[in-house]
């Protein structure tokens, strides 16, 4: 039995938007994993170890939690600093890597990736404690339960690895990780590895995410969200004003290929007000046009489900937008466009 008291502050921090760096002669990935901002994907990275000679080098995969395959974004391979840079992150290098650099980082602020921040496990039988309030972590017999005084319990039975025969018992699942949120301290991110012996070798790991509600009459601080500076068109500025000058900001930054600002900036209109249509469709074609699949479906189904007559407009412009061009060849998506 694993027991876990975790504390969390009385307001969250604000959320930490993932980025990719070269620094120090070295990429520079400690903001992952992450987490996108709808709870569908993990972001890791993959790096080979590549024997004892160390080279630098980088993949970021995308892990949905629905089960589908992963997507990959190959920053830099062991070959390529090989052959390119004689093992060192030298200029010719970095020159090669920087469109790739540009790529997963407008993939990670389209979707709205934040960090996640490490838990660490205890030996087991274990239990620390701590200041009030927190999550109390337990695991037992294959379930994980998250409760505490301002908590409702909540309970994830691990999931059994999908091998069957003799290795269904010994492929046992087990916690391989536990992560909190940067910007939501009560989403609690959950990696699951499996048991493996010589005849029965692990199978891919899993990914969980668990929100336990708030008891009732518990206070639940907001979590605060890491947004750009909102630039303010006058004193008395409605939210849709705010949200068409932060889509005419991500416009031009668009056109100007800073990606992950212009995502920043449509994420930013959004928010201030949810039913602005231009910045859905805006971060759509972003998504589109940086092969982020998951934003883009996401941003075409909110548009064909609002029943906005602008909304039917840009679903219509859709079917011939050079920026959909890569989305559009999606099965859901021609049937979101009314193509089939």
């Amino acid at each position: 039995m694993l027991g876990l008291f975790l504390v969390t502050p009385a307001s969250a921090a604000p959320g930490k938007s993932c980025s990719i760096m070269v620094k120090a002669g070295g990429l520079d990935s400690r903001c992952l994993p992450a987490i996108s901002s709808r709870g569908t994907l993990i972001a890791v990275a993959a790096i080979d170890p590549d024997g004892r000679r160390g080279d630098p080098n980088l993949t970021v995969r995308f892990l949905p939690l629905d089960g589908r395959g992963p997507a990959s974004t190959v920053i830099l391979t062991v070959d390529e600093v090989e052959e390119i840079g004689k093992g060192r992150l030298g200029p010719a290098v970095v020159s090669l890597i920087e469109p790739r650099l540009d790529l997963v980082n407008a993939q990670l602020a389209a979707a709205g990736f934040v960090s996640l921040r490490s838990v660490e496990i205890p030996p087991r039988r274990l239990t620390f404690h701590t200041e009030s309030g927190g999550l109390d972590i337990t695991l037992k017999d294959g379930t994980l339960e998250i409760g505490g005084p301002r908590t409702e319990p909540e309970t994830l039975a691990l999931p059994r690895a999908s091998s069957g025969g003799d290795c269904a018992a010994a492929n046992a699942p087990f916690v391989s990780g536990l992560w909190l949120s940067s910007d939501d301290d009560r989403r609690v991110v959950v990696q699951i590895g499996y048991a493996e012996n010589d005849s029965c070798p692990a199978p891919q790991g899993a990914w969980r995410v668990i929100r336990p509600r708030a008891a009732a009459g518990a206070p639940v601080a907001a979590p605060a969200p890491d947004r750009p500076a909102q630039p303010r068109p006058g004193p008395a500025a409605t939210q849709p004003e705010q949200a068409s000058a932060l889509n005419t900001r991500g416009m031009r930054k668009f056109r100007a290929k800073d990606f992950s600002g212009a995502a920043a900036d449509f994420r930013a209109a959004i928010d201030a007000s949810s039913t602005h249509v231009k910045a859905h469709y805006n971060l759509a074609c972003l998504a589109s046009v940086t092969r982020d699949r998951e934003t883009a479906l996401t941003e075409l189904r909110w548009l064909a489900a609002s029943g906005l007559s602008e909304a039917a407009e840009k679903l219509h412009k859709a079917r011939t937008d050079p920026d959909m061009a890569f989305i559009r060849a999606e099965p859901e998506a021609q049937k979101l466009l009314g193509e089939r």
